[in-house]
């Protein structure tokens, strides 16, 4: 008899761990409201989007009365901060985790720092808080405080949007090539201030006082899931300006250099990415995609690395977007396999979108213990200014 009570016990403490807590939807309630009060992070809404599919037919609409499950979910998110007491020009980076839980607390969540690259004194933190009301009827009305990811984020992505490259299928792009050292003929490899000669002149269009991209071209990169040819990386290497020109030669010092440059790599017109000023607010929306290649050799993802994305319907994303990587689960279950809610495992900031229907991104933060791997799915949850 014990062991019958036992197992009955278990049963029902499965059935618990499967279907979380449930939520009765008030006038005015959001998605982005509910995540906030339950799990401390608006960003999160694809949870309880995906746990209640059989009754939200758009993402969109929720209406009174609607009952949801909310699955239980207390990820870690492993994040870049910088210390308030960090110096500018000396930033120190450091990791923090963060457990999300289905409480309300009051405690802001530590501030996002966007990269390991030094600070100027004018791009340091400026801490931004948005206040979550708990949603209507709630037992607790305790008002949230949230940290959202700081406007700064854009100033501080400028350069890692622009060295981050991109993937196209577009050829022929090239005004011109390097082809040795200035002077140096022996070298073969070449950083900033170092002086290059290049095989375009004054007759090629090419003006003193120009400044050009420095770029090679990379492998070529398949979606993981779908085997479709998305195009080649395009590696920006870095910057060169023209100090001499002759008819169809002529003479450039490296401005700066993110990576070695190289007889034989190319040169174009430097276009910087735009991005935009604001908070990314948590956005409701039906975009997903899958992650397809990353930046370096590296099998471990970490923040800051550089991803590249394609989303299932062309111009979906804009700059500053802020994905949500996830994972589904399944369970063996005596009456077949379901699904659990989708499980996250990271965020991502969209900085480039100069790709052929794919976008550059770098990793914001790392959400539990599971490794991100190619072919990852994502969803869209913010966006700054809607």
């Amino acid at each position: 008899m014990k062991r019958r009570s036992s197992i009955f016990l278990l049963s029902i403490f499965s059935f618990i761990l499967l279907t979380g807590l449930t939520h009765t939807v008030k006038k005015n309630d959001t998605l982005w409201d509910i995540a906030g009060h339950y799990y401390g992070d608006p960003f999160l809404w694809p949870l309880v989007y995906e746990a209640n599919k059989n009754i939200i037919q758009d993402p969109h609409w929720i209406y009174p009365d609607q009952i949801f499950t909310i699955p239980p979910y207390q990820g870690e998110e492993t994040r870049a901060v910088i210390p308030e007491t960090t110096e500018a020009g000396s930033a120190k980076v450091e990791t923090t985790k963060t457990v999300a839980k289905p409480i309300i607390s009051t405690t802001p969540q530590e501030k996002v720092a966007p990269t390991t690259e030094e600070i100027p004194e004018e791009q340091k933190e400026i801490k931004v808080v948005s206040v979550l009301k708990a949603p209507t009827g709630a037992k607790k009305k305790t008002v949230r405080k949230i940290t959202l990811i700081a406007p700064q984020i854009f100033s501080l992505a400028k350069s890692l949007a622009y060295s981050a490259g991109y993937i196209t299928k577009e050829q022929g792009f090239n005004t011109g090539k390097i082809v040795q050292g200035a002077g140096e003929i022996e070298r073969t490899q070449f950083t900033m201030n170092d002086k290059v000669a290049i095989n375009k002149g004054t007759e090629d269009g090419i003006k003193e006082g120009d400044i050009y991209t420095v770029y090679r071209m990379g492998k070529g990169v398949y979606n993981p899931i779908t085997d479709e040819y998305l195009g080649r990386i395009v590696k920006i290497l870095g910057d060169i300006k023209i100090l001499k020109t002759k008819k169809h030669t002529g003479v450039a010092r490296i401005l700066r250099s993110f990576d070695t440059i190289k007889p034989g790599d190319l040169f174009m017109e430097r276009k910087i990415p735009t991005l935009p000023s604001g908070n990314p607010k948590p956005f409701i929306s039906n975009v997903t995609g899958t992650l397809v290649y990353f930046k370096g050799n590296s099998n471990v993802i970490k923040p800051f690395n550089i991803v590249y994305v394609q989303p299932d319907s062309e111009n979906s994303l804009q700059p500053g977007d802020v994905l949500l990587l996830y994972k589904e689960k399944t369970l063996g279950l005596d009456s077949g396999t379901d699904k659990l809610p989708i499980i996250p495992v990271g965020k991502v900031q969209i900085i480039n979108l100069k790709g052929d229907n794919t976008a550059t991104g770098y990793i914001l933060s790392i959400m539990g213990h599971t490794d991100i791997k190619l072919g990852t799915k994502f969803r869209l949850v913010g966006r700054i200014g809607e």
